[in-house]
């Protein structure tokens, strides 16, 4: 019994180590990654709020991001993927996203928050 869960911890700790999926060779460094990932939300977002005004300005928003940031789909799917075999920088990543979109809603309550308070004290002026 001792000898299986020797065997099994080094089995383990020797799997970990191995890379699960070959580095690309044209792989997206992560900073750029975070923000393709992070305009691919935004446009999500964008179709999921009024698809019809997106699309006037947008016709198709994955070709738009791609030719942005002057990859193609197999280059970024490739990257992702590699990415996602290494649960360390994908989390990196994503987190990131994250803070970004954060910082962004922040930024649009504050402003929202400044034109209420606009409005209202205008409001009060006339009276």
């Amino acid at each position: 019994m001792r000898k299986l869960v020797i065997f099994c911890t080094i089995f383990w700790l020797v799997s970990c180590a191995e890379e699960i999926i070959e580095k690309p060779e044209n792989l997206i460094p992560q900073e750029q990654m975070t923000n393709i990932i992070y305009d691919m939300a935004v446009l999500n977002a964008a179709n999921e709020i009024n698809a019809q005004i997106l699309s006037e300005y947008i016709k198709h928003p994955s070709e738009f991001i791609f030719k942005k940031y002057g990859i193609d789909s197999i280059q970024y799917v490739k990257s992702d993927l590699y990415y996602a075999s290494i649960p360390e920088a994908y989390d990196k990543i994503y987190n990131s996203v994250k803070l970004l979109l954060d910082k962004e809603k922040a930024e649009i309550d504050e402003k929202r928050r400044q034109a209420a308070d606009s409005a209202r004290n205008q409001t009060v002026i006339k009276r």
